[in-house]
């Protein structure tokens, strides 16, 4: 959107497009992509997820990028919708694990047990992401297992670091 906040013809026409087409749902929106769609119910700019769907096309970027890059909505904001989306707990906090994360998924996205219980934090992006909300609706998404943080937070370097410098033996 241009500092005036004034959209573009194509956007608005866009935008109305949408909205004629909305019918009954309230969790998704047509014609965006289902990793960013189901933010409109929860009160994100219709325009702004349109240019962000437009931006992630046009740059062949997942449209999750695109939309934080354009600063609608910060990852925390994102992953907790996404987390209520899908009916599982967010983790804000920085996360206790019962160790460091790994690749274990075949995305090669982070995931690690949280500490004291069965669930395993993820931070899904892109593809992971793509298919853990097609499981979701296929109602084959393991949600008693898994609880979702933002990938800054699941970050093994981050987390490396808090932990401090290793002492040799």
């Amino acid at each position: 959107m241009d500092p005036a906040g004034a959209r573009s013809s194509h956007v608005v026409a866009r935008e109305a497009s949408l909205r004629r087409t909305v019918g009954p749902s309230l969790t998704t929106r047509p014609g965006l992509p289902d990793e960013i769609s189901f933010l409109a119910a929860s009160g994100a700019p219709l325009a702004a997820l349109v240019q962000a769907a437009e931006e992630a096309q046009r740059s062949r970027v997942c449209p999750v990028k695109a939309l934080l890059a354009l600063g609608t909505v910060s990852d925390h904001d994102y992953y907790s919708h996404l987390a209520r989306r899908l009916g599982v707990p967010f983790v804000a906090a920085p996360p206790q694990l019962a160790g460091l994360p790994s690749s274990e998924l075949k995305s090669g996205a982070p995931i690690a047990r949280l500490a004291g219980g069965d669930r395993y934090l993820i931070a899904p992006e892109g593809e992971g992401l793509k298919r853990l909300l097609t499981l979701w609706r296929a109602g084959k998404a393991p949600v008693e297992r898994i609880a979702i943080t933002t990938p800054r937070r699941l970050d093994p370097r981050r987390l490396c670091a808090r932990c401090g410098p290793r002492r040799s033996r």
